[in-house]
């Protein structure tokens, strides 16, 4: 609207900078709340029964387990299962109801009754390294909000995907689409 800068301090020449970055990013601020969840399906965890039974876990050493300390109840999980994990796409959204504990401890209600859930899983290394806390399958209880058939995802290649466990999504376009493909609240 007519108004000029003329010579600008480097701060605001920087802030500019770093502000056009951003959106050629389609990055915003963390919101404190959205997650992107990579479930790795494979011999040790099974999607239709993270659907059934309300989680999402993750096992095999340090770097797979130790994003799941920074996933606290009230954050929200886009839920992604891998091309290698037979889908390429996005199977869920729920909300984490609680912190991480081992396999072992992590109960499931069957027919009315609580029981392990490793002695109901069909995930036939889910309870491999179970007295080991770095090794062991961890798992993090979830609320689903909205769930698909891992034949039917929501696939976009613009959509956000990654190899990491758990990470803040600060990705403009896929928290724009996927509240919308999973009729959630933004």
């Amino acid at each position: 609207h007519g108004n000029t800068i003329r010579n600008p301090p480097p701060e605001v020449m920087d802030a500019l900078a770093a502000a056009y970055e951003d959106v050629g990013n389609g990055k915003v601020d963390w919101n404190g709340r959205d997650f992107y969840f990579s479930f790795g399906q494979n011999e040790q965890r099974s999607w239709d029964e993270a659907a059934k039974f309300g989680f999402v876990s993750a096992g095999g050493g340090e770097r797979y387990t130790n994003p799941l300390k920074s996933l606290k109840p009230g954050h929200r999980l886009y839920t992604y299962i891998s091309k290698r994990g037979g889908v390429g796409g996005y199977v869920g959204v729920g909300e984490v109801t609680a912190e991480r504990v081992p396999a072992k401890e992590f109960r499931v209600e069957v027919d009315g009754e609580m029981v392990s859930y490793l002695d109901v899983t069909q995930s036939p290394e889910a309870s491999q390294f179970t007295d080991d806390p770095l090794m062991c399958e961890w798992v993090v209880p979830v609320k689903w909000i909205a769930l698909r058939d891992q034949s039917d995802p929501f696939k976009d290649p613009q959509l956000f995907a990654n190899q990491n466990i758990a990470v803040q999504m600060t990705n403009a376009y896929t928290l724009d689409r996927l509240p919308k493909e999973f009729g959630i609240e933004p």
